[in-house]
Order: structure tokens, then C-alpha cells, then sequence
């Protein structure tokens, strides 16, 4: 197992990455898009319950409380009053009719749940553009980096002459200083652009939010032979227009200003009557405590029970404007 570890780390360590494989690491460790993913199945779960909102409401439901002490009947007797009450049942009820109250809520959580989405996607997209400027940055730093070794090499190789050539006394000394010179100054850029190229795969594997950046191997491009197969735009409005309907920003917006439609809609049946529905079924006991042959609480229990069928009706009249406003 440990042999097989080792293997694999270090095929790790080898391999050699494309922008696309870059881009796939990136989407797949990336935190923000994580968080959103997790922002995203809330959303999803927010509208199931919306959704269920439609469905009535069961309930059960048992209390019991105990009076002491006197009271006065409607008559005006006076005379102590110790009971004992307790009821039990289940209720449900049920919203016939609020404006297409729920229905547009199901509508605004599924929207939503669709902006959260969006911005996923949108955070892939930046997130991919941030990932090409840094890979073709770190290509170009390469690039620079092999074309400057290759010119410290061609002036080593030019002071070793002007050297032989002085040694001869076919040069003047100042050749030799002028050539060490230059090597010198290859030889600064060189390291400055071995900074550049570090810098580079540094920000590169932040993007990635790869462990150990200096692992990273980067694949060299391949020229496409055939060029005019590439979509072109021999106007900026077609490029416009593409741009349009491929970014996702706009698709965000959209969904945003349609869930401020659906908002409007429930702010809107504050202004309507609502029509709710119930039905129960339960039983009551009562026990005077010195009233003689009370009847046990199973007996009652038999005796009292009782199903309730209602329909509540609820008119707005006056909320001091707020839902106008």
C-alpha cells in the first residue's frame, strides 16, 4: 500500500496540466463555489416546503387545567366552583382560497432556487476567466523564461570568445568587459524572469486551490493548423448579441426582476378575503370533584365525543395602508 501511495504522489507530481484540467480542479476544490452549492439545495428544499404549503395542517392536540375557589353564576349565587377540565382530539385545516397566495409563493422559491443556480454558474465563469489569464500569464512567463536562458547561453558563448580572442591579442580588453557586461544583464532578467514565471504558478494554484504549487506542470499548447475554422464576428453587434445570451448575469437579472413580479402578487392578497376550512374530532371530561356519580373519564371520554366541521372567512378592512405601500 505504501509503494502504491508513493507511485501515485508521484505520478501526481509528474503529470502535465491543460487549461481544461485546470479549469475541472478549479470548479470541482473551489470554496465559493461549494458554498453555493449549499446555498442552492436550501433554495431547493425552500421551495418543496412552499410547495407543501397547499396541504393541510394536522394537529393533535390534549390539555387539561383545574379551577379553585368561588364564583358567581348568571343568577348571582355565589358558591365554590372547583373542577376539573381536560380535552383531547385532532384538527386539521385547510386554506381554500387566498389569492393564489401559495401558488405564487411555490413560483417565488423555485425562482429562487433558480437565481441561486445562476449564480453558481456565474461563479464558475469568473472563476474560469480568472483561470485562462493566469495559465496563458504562466505559458508566457515559460515562454520568456526558455528564450532567456537561451540568450544567457549565446552570450556565455560570445565572452568565451572575446576571451580566446584577447588571450591572442586579436581584441581589445574592452570587448571582454563589454561581453561580461551583457552576460550579467541576461543573467538579472533571467532570474527576474524566474520570479515572474514563480509569481505566476503561485496565483495559478491559489485559483486551483492546489496544495503545492511548484508540483505544477503545465502542458504546452498545441497551434491549431486551421485557424479559419474559427467562429468569427464581422460586426461588434453579432459579438454583442453573443455575449448577451451566453452570460449568465443577464439570465440573473431576468430571474430576479420576475420574482419581484411574483412579490408584488403576494403583497397584493393582503388585499383579499381568506377563506380557510377545518375539521376536527375530540372529546371533553369535566369532574365537579364533590358532585356525586361523576361518570369516569373513559365513560366521558365515549360519551362527549364529537367531530366539528368550519369554514372561517376573513375580511381586510383596515391595516393603516401598509399593504398599499
Amino acid at each position: 500500500i505504501l509503494i502504491w501511495v508513493m507511485l501515485s504522489v508521484d505520478l501526481l507530481a509528474q503529470q502535465t496540466w491543460t487549461l481544461q484540467d485546470c479549469i475541472d480542479y478549479a470548479v470541482e476544490h473551489n470554496l465559493p463555489i461549494k458554498q453555493q452549492e449549499i446555498k442552492a439545495a436550501i433554495k431547493v428544499l425552500d421551495q418543496e416546503m412552499a410547495l407543501r404549503e397547499r396541504l393541510p395542517s394536522v394537529n393533535g392536540y390534549a390539555n387539561g387545567y383545574t379551577t379553585f375557589g368561588s364564583s358567581q353564576d348568571v343568577f348571582g349565587t355565589i358558591r365554590r366552583n372547583d373542577n376539573l377540565n381536560s380535552n383531547m382530539g385532532i384538527n386539521a385545516e385547510l386554506t381554500l382560497y387566498q389569492y393564489n397566495y401559495f401558488r405564487n409563493q411555490a413560483k417565488k422559491a423555485g425562482s429562487e432556487a433558480e437565481q441561486e443556480r445562476i449564480e453558481k454558474e456565474i461563479l464558475k465563469r469568473n472563476l474560469t476567466v480568472q483561470l485562462m489569464e493566469a495559465y496563458l500569464q504562466t505559458l508566457l512567463a515559460q515562454a520568456l523564461l526558455v528564450s532567456q536562458d537561451s540568450a544567457m547561453q549565446f552570450s556565455q558563448q560570445l565572452l568565451d570568445k572575446a576571451e580566446k580572442s584577447t588571450a591572442v591579442g586579436a581584441t581589445a580588453v574592452s570587448v571582454v568587459a563589454e561581453a561580461k557586461a551583457n552576460l550579467a544583464r541576461e543573467k538579472q532578467q533571467y532570474q527576474q524572469y524566474h520570479k515572474d514565471r514563480q509569481q505566476s504558478l503561485l496565483k495559478l494554484a491559489q485559483l486551483m486551490n492546489y496544495p503545492d504549487y511548484s508540483s505544477l506542470r503545465l502542458a504546452v499548447p498545441i497551434t491549431a493548423q486551421d485557424p479559419q475554422h474559427d467562429s468569427t464576428f464581422s460586426e461588434i453587434s453579432g459579438l454583442r448579441e453573443e455575449a448577451y445570451l451566453h452570460n449568465p448575469v443577464f439570465a440573473k437579472l431576468q430571474n430576479q426582476k420576475d420574482g419581484l413580479d411574483l412579490e408584488s402578487k403576494l403583497i397584493k392578497a393582503a388585499l383579499f378575503p381568506t377563506v380557510k376550512g377545518s375539521a376536527g374530532f375530540g372529546s371533553t371530561y369535566f369532574n365537579a370533584f364533590k358532585a356525586e356519580n361523576t361518570r369516569s373519564f373513559f365513560v366521558q371520554s365515549k360519551d362527549n365525543f364529537a367531530q366539528q366541521l368550519a369554514v372561517t372567512v376573513s375580511l381586510p378592512i383596515f391595516n393603516k395602508g401598509k399593504t398599499k405601500r
